[in-house]
């Protein structure tokens, strides 16, 4: 089924072997890795060299985090999920390390993720070297440069790995002068007991014309299960996205979760947003990896919310559970489905518990408590609780973003755009700076506690005599 504006249309993939169950808790691994592309050369968008073998060590960890975090919450954490062109082709690895570290996991797993830029000869080569259950879903996409491309990488807890293979609908500003294939054709899959899709980046908020594409989907959607109603669970984002809080965004998730149609159920969807880390001198770009729902749909518990979890916004009909952590982190949650969400009260809580994330070691100071003695089974990544990284964590987490009193006013709209441009680097600035002294402070304090008092010397010298 296409439109008049839009030569799109959903796919169905039937997962009867799957036994992920939508209506039980889920654990998520969200990975929020550092990595830059190129965007120019014979095949724009390929990860930079310096970052390739780091991105193929970050899937080793995510896995191994996957499996920590599996026994330690006590119940199924079936997907992993990478932002938008993070995975190397064709390094040592890639694919096939991916492979590998699903290939003998004996519980139901997901991975989704983006492929770094590849030709258009290497994406139907994929289709070939990575098979799917069916090659009706081989990828389909116009005439291009390169393609960009989403896998989705299904493992049955007894079975075997099914790969399939989405490419990008819509180009992106700086895609679109490099002449990016566009794709064909969103994937719905649909399990017993779990329901989703994926929409590569700027596919989230493409439109044509006064027809947003979230807008034909939902109708797509609405009508490829008739006479039954089409439920979803899960829309995954991943992206590579400098401006992940823009208006556009919004107002876009917005469209998908509150679209009325009686042959659609997405009052309990979820969106799940998962974006590169931003970088420690612009917060405010990248990062903001979360969970987007209906407005008014939950009742909101304030227990996760905080420096260690997430923060919570109201806006254009959504609302949205961000995790704090900016900057490289491999981010876990258990999600709570309706059918187990209900308070004390009867009313549904918020569908989000116990968020975790991961940082990587680098980050602390050698005298942090989280690396005295202590190791870590995930390697370098490891969840710190110590007294100066929760401080610095707590001051530069949710930094504002916005001038309130709006007080930055310029002749024109590109003056006042500057103005509050500048306004928000220094600003950003001066908290970074106060928060690294307050760790210094700490580290201060800590390091003199850590010397014997002089009543204490005395002690020690009364009792060797």
């Amino acid at each position: 089924m296409t439109t008049k504006n839009w030569n799109v249309e959903i796919q169905q993939v039937q997962l009867n072997d799957l036994g992920v169950d939508a209506a039980q808790k889920l654990g998520m691994v969200v990975v929020q890795p550092q990595y830059d592309l190129v965007a120019d050369g014979a095949v724009p968008f390929q990860i930079a060299d310096i970052y390739r073998k780091g991105q193929i060590e970050t899937v080793e960890r995510a896995f191994k985090i996957r499996a920590s975090e599996n026994e330690h919450r006590d119940l199924p954490v079936p997907f992993v999920l990478f932002p938008e062109a993070s995975i190397p082709l064709d390094d040592s690895g890639g694919l096939d390390y991916l492979g590998h570290q699903m290939e003998n996991i004996e519980q139901d797993v997901i991975f989704i993720g983006g492929i770094e830029g590849i030709s258009p000869q290497q994406a139907q080569d994929l289709t070939k070297r990575f098979p799917s259950s069916s090659p009706e879903f081989d990828l389909s996409f116009t005439a291009g440069a390169f393609v960009n491309v989403c896998v989705i990488v299904i493992k049955p807890a007894n079975g075997i790995l099914h790969w399939f293979f989405q490419s990008k609908i819509r180009p992106s500003q700086w895609e679109q002068p490099r002449n990016m294939a566009n794709g064909k054709r969103i994937l719905y899959f649909v399990a017993p007991r779990l329901t989703f899709f994926c929409e590569i980046c700027f596919d989230h908020i493409a439109s044509q014309g006064d027809e947003h594409l979230n807008t034909v989907l939902c109708k797509q959607l609405a009508a490829v299960t008739q006479p039954n109603a089409a439920s979803v669970d899960f829309i995954f984002v991943p992206q590579n996205n400098p401006k992940p809080e823009h208006t556009s965004a919004r107002k876009n998730t917005s469209i998908l979760l509150n679209y009325q149609d009686r042959l659609l159920k997405n009052d309990s969807a979820t969106v799940v947003v998962v974006n590169k880390a931003s970088t420690a001198t612009a917060l405010t770009e990248y990062g903001h990896s979360g969970f987007h729902y209906r407005e008014g749909r939950w009742r909101v518990s304030k227990a996760d919310v905080g420096p260690k979890g997430y923060s919570l916004r109201d806006f254009e009909g959504v609302t949205s559970a961000i995790f704090r952590r900016r900057a490289e982190a491999i981010h876990v949650a258990t999600l709570i489905p309706s059918t187990q969400n209900t308070g004390d009260s009867g009313n549904s809580r918020f569908p989000l518990e116990n968020p975790r994330s991961h940082l990587p070691k680098e980050d602390c100071e050698p005298w942090c408590a989280c690396l005295m003695g202590q190791t870590c089974p995930t390697g370098r990544f490891l969840a710190c609780d110590c007294l100066p990284c929760a401080l610095s964590d707590t001051l530069t987490s949710d930094l504002p973003t916005t001038d309130i009193k709006k007080r930055w006013k310029g002749y024109d709209d590109a003056g006042t755009e500057a103005l509050r441009a500048w306004y928000h680097s220094v600003r950003t600035r001066l908290l970074q700076m106060g928060a690294e002294r307050a760790r210094q402070i700490t580290s201060l304090l800590l390091g003199i506690r850590s010397v014997p008092t002089l009543f204490e010397q005395n002690q020690l010298v009364l009792r060797s005599g």
